[in-house]
């Protein structure tokens, strides 16, 4: 059997939200999936999970050869994915991992971090019309006025929550072959009308 530390991961958002070691493999993560945990709040998260159709994943995080060293990878672990979810789900108590050393890795979230808010706006607006969802419809979704995502689209100030909110709609949604047949046809449309013009 493997020594493994996994993670049990929200499908929405690839976000882990329970850290967990096993001497016998994948066997014990499994028993997470059928609400078989110790933990009654991740039994009720699992069962929540499963009742809005998004059930979870488990992954293994790391393999550690020698099994006395599975505690201090699990805590590593739970500290790193801690720092990326504050909602994780351990019960131990998580020290800060904000430490005075800037690391690589901190870096490389960081430049993530710079591209994915300047090119937010587009990628909002490009993922709604492949969803061919207009900006009221998609405002009826989030609970926001369409002149709300109008300015989140024109790069406008909106709260973090629509950003948030906006996001985690427009995941939910999935790219139908109708969509992406449409979306190809404009595009191939777009094509003809600037050779026309030339």
């Amino acid at each position: 059997m493997r020594n493994i530390v996994y993670g049990l991961v929200d499908p929405r958002n690839d976000l882990v939200y329970y850290v967990g070691k096993s001497s016998v493999g994948e066997k014990r993560p499994l028993t997470h999936l059928i609400r078989q945990s110790h933990s009654k709040k991740v039994n009720d998260w699992v069962d929540e999970m499963q009742k809005i159709w998004h059930p979870v994943k488990a992954i293994v995080l790391e393999e550690v050869e020698d099994i006395n060293e599975l505690p201090e990878v699990e805590r590593k672990w739970i500290e790193k994915c801690k720092y990326l979810n504050p909602e994780l789900m351990n019960h131990q108590m998580v020290k800060s991992v904000i430490s005075d050393s800037y690391s690589e890795e901190d870096d490389l979230l960081f430049n993530r971090l710079c591209t994915a808010i300047s090119t937010f706006k587009s990628i909002v607006r490009r993922r709604r019309l492949a969803l061919n969802l207009t900006q009221e419809s998609l405002g009826e979704l989030v609970g926001v006025h369409r002149t709300t995502i109008r300015d989140l689209e024109l790069g406008k100030n909106v709260s973090t929550k629509t950003l948030r909110d906006v996001t985690l709609a427009l995941v939910n949604f999935e790219l139908t072959s109708d969509n992406i047949t449409q979306l190809r046809k404009r595009a191939s449309d777009k094509i003809e009308d600037n050779t026309c013009k030339k």
